[in-house]
C-alpha cells in the first residue's frame, strides 16, 4: 500500500486530543468509601446524570495522558485524636493492656479535636507538615511520584483555613491547575478511587452523608404532628443551623399520592436549615469514638403533617366488636413514613467538589487540538 506521495510508507492516521471534565462530587461518592482513611470511590457514568453514587460524564475515559486538578474546599482537618500525658512521671503512667503493660495507654485528647486558624498545619494537626497535602487517584498509582515508605500520590496542594468558618482551601501548587503527565496512557478508566493525604497518610474526613435514615412523624413543642428524621447508624457533627440536603424521599410511590407536594418541597436543591427542636446529639469526639450518635433532625421551617394526620384513614378491625371494620387515622405521632427510595442526608458543610480535567487522546478523529 502506498500513500498519495508515492512512497510505501503507511498513510498517517489523525490522532486528536480532547479534554474530558469532571467535578467529583463527594455527596455520590460511593458508600463504601472508606472515608476515615480519606478516600473517596467514584463510580462513572457515560451519558449519566451524577446522582444515586454514579458520576456522569460526557464521554468513556481511554488512552488517558494526563490528569489536572483544580482548588477545591473541604471540611475541617481533625487535630490527631490522642497524646500521651508527657508531664507525668513514667511510673505512675496508666499502663497499657496485658500482655504487654510496658507502653502507656493513649489519652484521648478531648479538649480540642478540630483544627482552627490558629493550629491549622502544627504539630498536633493530622495536616502537620504546614497545610501540605497530597491526592492520589489509586487506578492509576503505578504512575505517580513515590512519597515516604512507599506513599503515592499525582498532586501536592496547600491547604488554608477558608475565610468561611474552620474548613479548608486546598490548592494545587502550580495554579490554577496541577497537573500529572503520565509515561504510557491509561488505557481505560470506569472509577476513580481518590484519596487526600497529609502527605503521607489519608486525612479523616467528617461524614457528609448520612445513609438509610428514617423519615418519622414526631409532636412538635406545641403538641403538632412533624417531619423528622431519625439517625440511630452513623456518627456525625450535624449542629442546630446547619444547612443539610434531603436525598431522597419518595413518599408518593411508597404512601400515596397525598404527599406529592410533601416530596417536592422536601427533595428542593437547596436544602434545608436544621431546627432548634430535635434531639440532636453532636459528639465532639466522633472522629474517634465507634459509639453511635443518636439524633432525630427536624427542620427550620418545620414541615406540618396535620392535613395528612387529621385526613387520611385506614381500615381496621373494630377492637371492641371483631365483626366490624371502622376507620381510624392511617397516621400519628411515632409513624414511621414509607420512601420507595433511600433516604440519605447531605451535610453540606463536609461537602466536597473536586474539579478534575483529564486529557485523552482519540484515534481517527479531529478534535480542537491539532493532529499530528
Amino acid at each position: 500500500m502506498s500513500n498519495s506521495s508515492g512512497s510505501n510508507k503507511p498513510p498517517i492516521e489523525n490522532w486528536g486530543i480532547s479534554d474530558e471534565y469532571l467535578i467529583l462530587d463527594s455527596f455520590e461518592k460511593l458508600e463504601s468509601s472508606n472515608t476515615r482513611q480519606g478516600e473517596m470511590v467514584f463510580n462513572l457514568g457515560i451519558k449519566y446524570p451524577t446522582s444515586n453514587q454514579v458520576t456522569g460524564i460526557n464521554n468513556d475515559l481511554t488512552n488517558i495522558i494526563e490528569f489536572e486538578i483544580g482548588s477545591f474546599y473541604m471540611p475541617p482537618i481533625p487535630l490527631l485524636p490522642y497524646i500521651t500525658n508527657d508531664n507525668v512521671d513514667p511510673v505512675t503512667l496508666v499502663l497499657g493492656p496485658v500482655p504487654d503493660r510496658t507502653l502507656p495507654r493513649l489519652i484521648i485528647n478531648t479538649s480540642d479535636v478540630v483544627q482552627t486558624d490558629n493550629n491549622f498545619g502544627q504539630a498536633n494537626s493530622m495536616a502537620c507538615y504546614g497545610g501540605r497535602l497530597g491526592v492520589e487517584i489509586k487506578e492509576s498509582n503505578d504512575q505517580s511520584m513515590i512519597g515516604l515508605s512507599g506513599t503515592r500520590m499525582h498532586f501536592e496542594m496547600q491547604g488554608k483555613v477558608s475565610e468561611y468558618g474552620n474548613n479548608i482551601v486546598a490548592n494545587p501548587l502550580s495554579t490554577p491547575w496541577g497537573k500529572y503527565t503520565f509515561t504510557e496512557p491509561i488505557l481505560n478508566l470506569s472509577k476513580l478511587t481518590v484519596t487526600i493525604k497529609n502527605p503521607d497518610v489519608g486525612i479523616f474526613l467528617a461524614p457528609d452523608v448520612l445513609y438509610n435514615v428514617t423519615p418519622t412523624i414526631v409532636a412538635s413543642n406545641k403538641g403538632y404532628p412533624i417531619l423528622a428524621f431519625r439517625i440511630t447508624k452513623q456518627n456525625h457533627n450535624i449542629a442546630v443551623g446547619d444547612r443539610i440536603v434531603i436525598r431522597t424521599t419518595d413518599f408518593t410511590h411508597g404512601e400515596g399520592d397525598y404527599f406529592k407536594y410533601i416530596d417536592k418541597y422536601i427533595n428542593k436543591a437547596e436544602g434545608h436549615i436544621v431546627g432548634m427542636e430535635g434531639t440532636i446529639v453532636s459528639n465532639a469526639n466522633y472522629i474517634m469514638e465507634s459509639a453511635i450518635t443518636p439524633t432525630l433532625i427536624r427542620t427550620n421551617p418545620e414541615i406540618n403533617l396535620y392535613d395528612i394526620v387529621s385526613t387520611v384513614y385506614k381500615t381496621v378491625p373494630d377492637p371492641n366488636n371483631p365483626n366490624n371494620l371502622i376507620q381510624v387515622p392511617k397516621y400519628g405521632i411515632g409513624t414511621n413514613l414509607v420512601s420507595s427510595t433511600r433516604v440519605n442526608i447531605g451535610i453540606a458543610k463536609n461537602r466536597i467538589r473536586i474539579p478534575l480535567k483529564v486529557r485523552k487522546i482519540i484515534k481517527g478523529r479531529m478534535t480542537n487540538y491539532k493532529s499530528a
